[in-house]
């Protein structure tokens, strides 16, 4: 239980991140992290 308890916690910071990644970045939403980790995906 710890463990997905930790993994929640870093999975919300992340999306957290790429969500402030994206803000910043207008305009360019192909170069956005979210579309460039689902095509690594």
């Amino acid at each position: 239980m710890l463990d997905n308890e930790m993994d929640s916690g870093q999975e919300s910071r992340i999306r957290e991140l790429m969500a402030r990644i994206e803000e910043s970045l207008p305009g360019q939403l192909d170069l956005s992290p979210r579309h460039y980790f689902q095509n690594e995906m």
